[in-house]
């Protein structure tokens, strides 16, 4: 999404429900955090960071640290109980007021707005860490590695930056144990009520999101979870993408599967990570119910869905319309909330052509099980 469109999805975030939106745990979605409980998630997050900092072979200073991606300051804050200048940057204006509402570090935490593409509101060698956990990943690559360039010219010499990055979607489930395949489902088990609870109205060409959809099994059998190793008839969410006249564009795109046993009437939340078509129009999004190597559920007679989305390029006139206007003026009722992701490989050399030097990565799947993804520890 464009820059001005990701403030303003982001800013409905920090309208509606800013608390989960940055800690998106189940249990907590529609306002269930309570305050005192999610900064003390932070102060925790960060207190493991200084451990981390300390076992380094060259520790950084402890004067300025930069929290990118601050929210509503519940990073921020814990910083100031380890550095003396503390600063917070959001592209959300909503954030940054809950940021100020929510301060109790004074004037050791200092917040920021941020629209721009770039850092450009601080000057070289500004900071001696730079902390982004759970930010880059909701933004297109051409703005995360943007932004991983400008922690590279803000970073003081001897410094650290210190964020996560996804690499790529997981190509499919690992085995939950040994056993048998999942059973085939009767014609009457092949029954589901679908109910997308987020989707966007436009996308780019090319690139992803993650939507949530709500399931109901309305059959008449359980939905039983595939046991084997290579999780064979294993019930799904998927979906199709259909052009204007509701012909086949691309069949197979997201999976997701089933997190547990689903009885009759039993309903289940789940991600689905689609993927626009590269050509830019107008298409359906079709969503459905599978059994692998079984049916679609839609061959059964079960109800699919469909939503309109429109494949745009990147910098048209429109999009920059959509740009000024709010989620609410552009038809959406809920924000999405977008995933992407730079191969591993490709990080590592915008690092070294940045004039970074990778001190550690690891594997820091704080993403999801959907995705692969790297925590990367850099100096200069």
């Amino acid at each position: 999404m464009d820059i001005r469109h990701l403030q303003a999805n982001w800013d409905r975030f920090g309208e509606t429900d800013p608390f989960w939106a940055i800690l998106t745990h189940p249990s907590k979605k529609g306002g269930k955090w309570q305050i005192a409980e999610f900064f003390e998630t932070g102060r925790s997050e960060i207190a493991a960071v200084m451990r981390y900092l300390a076992a380094l072979p060259i520790p950084p200073g402890r004067e300025r640290v930069l929290d990118f991606g601050c929210g509503v300051g519940r990073l921020t804050q814990a910083f100031a109980a380890h550095f003396t200048d503390c600063h917070g940057v959001d592209i959300a204006p909503s954030m940054i007021r809950l940021a100020n509402r929510y301060n109790r570090a004074g004037a050791r935490a200092r917040y920021h707005l941020n629209a721009r593409p770039d850092l450009a509101l601080f000057a070289d060698d500004t900071f001696d860490v730079i902390y982004s956990n759970l930010v880059l990943q909701h933004m297109q690559p051409q703005y995360s590695a943007a932004y991983i360039r400008e922690f590279m010219r803000i970073l003081r010499p001897g410094g650290v930056a210190l964020f996560q990055l996804p690499s790529e979607p997981h190509a499919g489930d690992g085995p939950i144990d040994d056993g048998d395949d999942a059973p085939a489902l009767p014609a009457s088990g092949f029954r589901a009520q679908i109910r997308p609870l987020s989707m966007p109205r436009h996308m780019l060409a090319g690139s992803r999101a993650t939507i949530t959809v709500r399931v109901r099994n309305i059959g008449d059998a359980a939905w039983p979870v595939a046991r084997t190793p290579g999780g064979r008839q294993r019930i799904e969410l998927g979906n199709h993408w259909l052009d204007q006249a509701g012909r086949m564009v691309r069949n197979d795109d997201g999976r997701t599967a089933l997190p547990y046993t689903v009885e009759p009437q039993e309903s289940v939340d789940l991600p689905l990570i689609i993927s626009a078509p590269s050509v830019c129009e107008t298409y359906h999004l079709e969503l459905d119910m599978v059994q692998e190597q079984i049916a679609w559920f839609q061959s059964h007679g079960s109800a699919t869905v469909r939503r309109r989305i429109a494949v745009t390029a990147d910098h048209t006139p429109w999009q920059r319309l959509l740009g000024r206007l709010s989620p609410m003026a552009t038809g959406r009722t809920e924000p999405v909330m977008e995933m992407y992701g730079i191969c591993h490989a490709e990080v590592l050399a915008l690092i070294a052509a940045s004039g970074g030097r990778v001190v550690d990565a690891q594997r820091y799947d704080t993403a999801g099980k959907e995705w692969i993804s790297y925590r990367y520890c850099v100096t200069k």
